[in-house]
C-alpha cells in the first residue's frame, strides 16, 4: 500500500498528484480528503446512497475532463483545456489518444487506464499543446497540468453548484481555489473572482488566528489559576521562569504599579479574614514575588487600593481590588487581595463587602 506524502503547500494539488501516481480507483479516491471535502452537499445527496462519495467525486472528475474535451474539439489550440486532458490522462481519467476526438473521456470505457505511470505519462504527452515527446518530457509539465486541472475542477463546481443562501457549500471550495491560484499565479482566473476569494481567505485566516490565541490564552490561564488558588489558600506560590525570553525579561510588559503611598499619609484599618492567612505580593498586576502573610483576624493599616485582575486569578473577583499594606513589615511595598479582609463585616457574619471603598485608589 502506498503512503501519502505532502509535496506542496496546496493540499488539493497533493491529492491530484497522489491520483497521478495511483490512478483514480475508488479505493484511492477515498483517501483524498481534500477532494472529498470539495463535494457540494447537493451533489452528495443525489447519489451518495448509490455508490458513495468516492463515486460522486469520480463522476465530477470525469465531467471536468469531458468539458475540456469539448473545448479542445472546438479549438485545437486551447492550451488550458489540453493541459486538463493531459492531467486527466496521467490520473487515468483519459484512456485514449486524441486521434479524432470521437468519444468523450467518460465514454472511453473499452480501454482500461494503463497501470504503469510511465505509460500514462506517455499518453498525457499526446494531449499536450504544443506536443511533447514521451513520458520523460511530460514529467516536466505534470505538476503544471495538475494545477490547471485543480482550477478547472473548482471552476466547474462553481458553475454546476452556484451558491445558495449564505453559500456554506462553497466556503471550502473558495479557499481551495485561492490556494490553487496563488501557487500558479501565471494561470490566474478573472481578477474580480480572485478578489472575492482573497476576502474569504482573509476571514479564514482571522478565524484561525483567533482560535490559536484562544488556545494559548486558556493554556496560560490554567497555570495562572493554580498560582492564584495556591496564593489564596496559603500554599507556596511558584516563581515564573524566564524561558523563551531575552536577558531574563518576561515576555509581557508590566502595567505601572504605584511605588509610593498617597501624599495624604492617611491609613485605614482592615482586619484579615483568610483562615490560611492573606498572601502578600510586591506587584498586584504580576503577583509572583510573595511577602509575609497577614494572619487571620490580624489588624493592619492600608494606605490605598489598586485594581488588578491578572489572568486566571479568580480569587480577586468580583471587585478586583488589592490593598497596599502600610503596616510593618510590609511598609507600603506589598499588596494583598481586598476580599481576604473583613472590610467592615462582622467576623462570623455573612460576607457583605468584598472591598472597603472608603480606601482611596493609589
Amino acid at each position: 500500500m502506498s503512503q501519502r506524502t505532502s509535496s506542496s503547500n496546496d493540499p488539493l494539488l497533493d491529492d491530484l498528484r497522489y491520483l497521478a501516481d495511483e490512478t483514480v480507483l475508488l479505493i484511492k479516491l477515498d483517501r483524498c480528503k481534500t477532494l472529498l471535502n470539495l463535494l457540494p452537499e447537493r451533489s452528495i445527496a443525489k447519489s451518495e446512497l448509490t455508490y458513495g462519495q468516492a463515486g460522486v467525486l469520480l463522476d465530477m472528475l470525469k465531467a471536468v475532463v469531458d468539458q475540456a474535451h469539448a473545448a479542445v474539439k472546438a479549438d485545437r489550440n486551447d492550451v488550458q483545456a489540453a493541459m486538463v486532458l493531459a492531467a486527466g490522462a496521467v490520473m487515468g481519467l483519459v484512456t485514449e489518444s486524441p486521434d479524432g476526438y470521437r468519444r468523450k473521456p467518460s465514454e472511453m470505457t473499452r480501454k482500461a487506464s494503463p497501470r504503469n505511470k510511465a505509460a500514462r505519462q506517455a499518453l498525457a504527452a499526446q494531449w499536450m499543446i504544443p506536443l511533447v515527446g514521451g513520458d520523460r518530457q511530460f514529467r516536466n509539465h505534470e505538476k503544471e497540468c495538475l494545477a490547471v486541472f485543480s482550477r478547472a475542477l473548482l471552476d466547474w463546481i462553481g458553475m454546476e453548484y452556484p451558491p445558495i443562501g449564505d453559500a456554506t457549500d462553497h466556503a471550502i471550495v473558495k479557499e481551495a481555489q485561492l490556494e490553487s491560484s496563488s501557487s500558479t499565479a501565471q494561470h490566474s482566473t478573472k481578477a474580480d473572482a480572485r478578489g472575492v476569494l482573497e476576502l474569504r481567505l482573509s476571514y479564514g485566516k482571522a478565524f484561525v488566528m483567533i482560535m490559536v490565541s484562544l488556545v494559548l490564552f486558556i493554556a496560560s490561564n490554567a497555570t495562572s489559576w493554580w498560582i492564584g488558588r495556591s496564593a489564596s489558600s496559603g500554599s507556596s506560590v511558584p516563581t515564573p521562569t524566564t524561558s523563551g525570553t531575552s536577558g531574563g525579561t518576561l515576555l509581557y510588559t508590566p502595567r505601572t504599579t504605584p511605588t509610593s503611598p498617597p501624599t495624604s499619609g492617611e491609613t485605614y484599618a482592615e482586619q484579615g479574614d483568610n483562615k490560611n492567612g492573606s498572601a502578600t505580593f510586591t506587584d498586584p498586576h504580576h503577583p509572583y514575588v510573595t511577602g509575609v502573610k497577614i494572619d487571620y483576624t490580624q489588624k493592619v493599616e492600608v494606605s490605598c487600593k489598586v485594581f488588578a485582575v491578572p489572568p486566571g486569578w479568580d480569587s480577586v473577583t468580583p471587585d478586583g481590588y488589592w490593598y497596599r499594606i502600610a503596616s510593618a513589615p510590609w511598609n507600603n511595598k506589598y499588596y494583598a487581595i481586598a476580599n481576604t479582609f473583613l472590610n467592615g463585616d462582622s467576623l462570623n457574619g455573612p460576607t457583605m463587602h468584598n472591598t472597603d471603598f472608603s480606601v482611596p485608589d493609589c
